[in-house]
């Protein structure tokens, strides 16, 4: 004897059925786009190897080789009598305490503000 199914069970296999097709294309669509030959290590956030130079700061960095992530970055400024303004990022150095502006930065926005920063 065949057991009859309701109208909410017809319905559930039906979207369970919708939602499978979907997935499958959804994962067709994916592999179009890239293979992956190794993978990695997943993302973190950006991230780059500086030095502690001071530059744009008057100097007087320690050398020190660090690894600046997007918390670490500030917005700051400098503004002037003609009623110019110039932005900047800048990290402050862990060991010395120097600030250092980043020269033709182009990663993340820094959500921080430092002096002048506005």
């Amino acid at each position: 004897m065949k057991a009859k199914l309701s109208f909410a069970s017809m319905y559930r296999v039906q979207l369970d059925e919708l939602r499978l097709r979907f997935s499958e294309s959804q994962l067709s669509w994916q592999e179009d786009v890239m293979k992956v030959i190794k993978k990695g290590s997943a993302a973190k956030g950006w991230s780059k190897r500086m030095k502690c130079t001071g530059s744009g700061n008057g100097g007087g960095g320690c050398g020190a080789s660090l690894l600046v992530e997007h918390g670490d970055l500030l917005r700051t400024g400098s503004h002037h009598y003609d009623g110019s303004s110039d932005y900047y990022t800048s990290f402050v150095c862990s060991e010395c305490g120097v600030m250092t502006d980043i020269e033709n930065y182009d990663g993340p926005a820094p959500t921080r503000v430092g002096p002048g920063g506005r």
